[in-house]
């Protein structure tokens, strides 16, 4: 593609993006087993108490969390905007007649394609039994994997992270990479995967944020023991990160190894 004309760059494109159509890979993921739990209509308004840029200045990583429940309402929300349909339509390719392959969400993604899942670990959410889920971001339900309080296990999957106590509630993200690579069949198609995760999660520790909740975020987890705690059952998705939320104490330095760091 390199030194063609815009019109000769054009119709190449065109042509390869025709030649991939007739055969897309499933863009809406859905869990064929597990009880469909509803989620109640996101309260946009509960996003309405901090301008953005108050939201960005205070977003701040968070190592100590109080054990508190936040609401299922709360919840709703944020899914809805971090990850889910908050687009109606994609108007410019629904007026002018195009096919529609991709997603749209509150952050972009390569080609639109939207590799990502969210698995919510729903440990202290008023309204919802604690267990592991499955984010449906077009149907914005939940599905239920595996009804249990999991904090116990959940901790040493992240190499022992004690962070993570107290946590109302986190997401692992996954990517599908078949999607990724469906249009982008070369390394590059797996960075931008790889970047797409990292868009997804700055999307929801804003969100969280802007709803009054602290976050703490890492990579550093067992892979294959996730991929068991998940039930994920796809050779092509592969845990990317987990990013967890809740009532803390705004801190980036948990409480004992400040202690310690004191001695």
């Amino acid at each position: 593609m390199i030194g063609l004309s815009r019109e000769e760059w054009i119709e190449k494109y065109l042509a390869y993006c025709n030649s991939i159509a007739t055969h897309p890979p499933a863009f809406h993921i859905q869990k064929e087993v597990g009880v469909r739990v509803p989620l109640p209509n996101p309260d946009l308004s509960l996003l309405d108490q901090e301008k953005f840029y108050s939201v960005v200045k205070r977003r701040k990583t968070n190592r100590y969390f109080k054990g508190e429940e936040i609401s299922l309402e709360v919840l709703s929300a944020l899914l809805f905007v971090s990850l889910g349909p908050l687009h109606e339509k994609w108007s410019d390719l629904e007026e002018n007649g195009l096919q529609i392959l991709g997603r749209r969400k509150s952050f972009p993604s390569a080609g639109g394609l939207h590799p990502e899942e969210a698995y919510l670990i729903a440990l202290r959410v008023n309204g919802l039994t604690p267990g592991i889920y499955h984010y449906d971001s077009v149907a914005h339900h939940l599905t239920l994997i595996e009804e249990k309080f999991v904090e116990e296990e959940l901790i040493p999957l992240l190499y022992g992270q004690y962070f993570a106590e107290g946590l109302a509630a986190g997401i692992f993200l996954t990517s599908r990479f078949e999607k990724a690579w469906w249009k982008y069949p070369h390394s590059r198609g797996y960075r931008m995967a790889l970047i797409d995760i990292g868009r997804a999660s700055q999307s929801v520790v804003l969100t969280a944020t802007a709803l009054g909740l602290d976050t703490w975020m890492t990579g550093a987890f067992s892979d294959s023991q996730v991929e068991k705690f998940l039930s994920l059952n796809c050779n092509t998705e592969q845990p990317i990160f987990f990013v967890g939320f809740g009532q803390g104490n705004y801190s980036t330095i948990e409480p004992q190894m400040l202690s310690q760091l004191s001695i």
